[in-house]
């Protein structure tokens, strides 16, 4: 009761305490023959009316019933799914629970970025909790990092996706032609030596035999 004058005309409004509402008049005035308009409004204990439970979906804890202030938590069954919606909901003052009705839906991963000149050869699973993918390179690469990444209860791959070196990252792919060729330039460059080393001991013997003859 919010109103302490009670003369001809005057208004006393009523509410009700936090978990109750009110069923009645929500006022009542003072009339010309003394008495009170309408009758005494009551107040009743707010229930927000028991949760269905959704599929794949298991309560962990709540409070036993369904007034004012009491709570239900949930999570999923199975640890290869994900709470989707509210994880506590509870009962509000308008008799309306908070939040939005929880489902539980399969973990993914989503689809691991893939590097360039790295392929996915192998998916298994689609991209959902427990899955693999194998990865491998395109010819002439080299692979470095994990193979096959798992995709985790966490929403995240085991690692992240390798990747495959070649000649720019240092690791010049095998050329037959270049082996070919640096064999080839090998033996010529050989070859210049050992003609230049006979021209030298050519060269050298000349000299000698020049001196002995030379006029002292």
């Amino acid at each position: 009761m919010k109103s302490h004058v009670f003369t001809f005309r005057s208004k006393v409004y009523f509410e009700c305490n936090p978990g109750f509402k009110l069923v009645g008049d929500k006022y009542r005035q003072c009339q010309a023959n003394q008495t009170w308009s309408g009758r005494a409004p009551t107040c009743k204990p707010i229930d927000c009316g028991r949760l269905s439970t959704p599929h794949k979906v298991l309560i962990v804890s709540e409070t036993g019933h369904t007034r004012f202030g009491g709570y239900v938590k949930y999570r999923c069954k199975e640890k290869s799914y994900e709470l989707i919606g509210s994880e506590t909901r509870v009962c509000q003052n308008d008799e309306q629970w908070s939040g939005v009705e929880p489902s539980c839906q399969i973990i993914n991963c989503g689809n691991p970025d893939t590097p360039a000149n790295v392929k996915q050869v192998n998916i298994t699973n689609g991209f959902n909790y427990g899955s693999s993918v194998e990865f491998a390179c395109e010819a002439n690469y080299t692979l470095e990092g994990s193979k096959i990444i798992t995709c985790g209860e966490t929403k995240e791959w085991s690692s992240s996706a390798p990747s495959c070196l070649g000649e720019l990252y240092g690791h010049k792919p095998f050329d037959p032609f270049s082996l070919v060729f640096s064999l080839s330039l090998f033996s010529h460059l050989l070859n210049k030596l050992h003609d230049k080393r006979i021209q030298m001991l050519t060269f050298t013997r000349n000299l000698s035999f020049s001196s002995m003859f030379r006029p002292w």
